[in-house]
C-alpha cells in the first residue's frame, strides 16, 4: 500500500481517525488540517491516498483534488448534501462511515492505484485533452442510450474503473466499442 494523508479542518478528528486506521493495521503517514501541508507530505516515490473533509482550513477537497499529482488518488468523507459540490475524480464516502466501509474503500483505491502506477498510467489530474474527450464522449454515450445524468454517468465509468483494476480511459474505450 502506498502512502495515506489524512487532512480533515479539525485536527482532533484527523487524528482519531488516524489512531482508529492504525488499530485496524492501516498505517497513516501524515495528518493534517490544510491543503498546502497535503502537498508538501505528498511522497514521489510512491502512489498516495488523501482521505479529505468537504471543507480545511485552506480550501475544498475539489480545489485540492486538482492540484494533486498524477500518482495520488482522494477519497472525501463528507454527507451525501455535498457530494455533487465534489470534483467527479474523487471517491465519495457518505459520512458517518463505519471503520470497516472505510478500510475496505482505502484498499480498493490503494490497489487501484498500485495498478495505475505499475501500467504506467496518469492519474485524473494527468489526462491528456484527448483521453479526456474519450471520457466525455463515454459519459454522453451513457446519457443518451441509458438515461444517466452526468455525473451519474462519470461515477458508473469510476466504478466500472475501480471494479476492473482498468483506467477509466479504458472503460470508456470499451463502452464506446473502441
Amino acid at each position: 500500500m502506498g502512502s495515506i494523508i489524512i487532512c480533515l479542518s479539525k485536527a482532533e478528528d484527523a487524528e482519531r481517525l488516524s489512531q482508529m486506521l492504525a488499530d485496524k493495521g492501516i498505517e497513516v503517514d501524515h495528518v493534517c488540517t490544510t491543503g498546502e501541508e497535503v502537498l508538501g507530505f505528498i511522497s514521489e516515490e510512491r502512489g498516495t491516498v488523501v482521505i479529505s473533509g468537504y471543507s480545511l482550513k485552506d480550501m475544498t477537497c475539489t480545489e485540492l483534488q486538482v492540484r494533486l499529482p498524477a500518482h495520488c488518488e482522494m477519497i472525501v468523507l463528507a454527507g451525501k448534501d455535498k457530494w455533487d459540490m465534489c470534483s467527479d475524480d474523487v471517491i465519495k464516502a457518505e459520512l458517518p462511515i463505519r471503520t470497516e466501509d472505510l478500510i475496505r474503500t482505502i484498499e480498493s483505491v490503494s490497489s487501484r492505484l498500485e495498478a495505475r502506477i505499475r501500467k504506467g498510467g496518469m492519474g485524473p489530474g494527468g489526462r491528456t485533452d484527448e483521453q479526456q474527450k474519450v471520457i466525455e464522449k463515454a459519459q454522453d454515450y451513457l446519457m443518451e442510450n441509458k438515461g444517466m445524468a452526468k455525473t451519474e454517468a462519470y461515477r458508473y465509468l469510476q466504478k466500472q474503473s475501480m471494479n476492473s483494476g482498468n483506467s477509466m480511459i479504458e472503460v470508456a474505450k470499451a463502452i464506446l466499442g473502441e
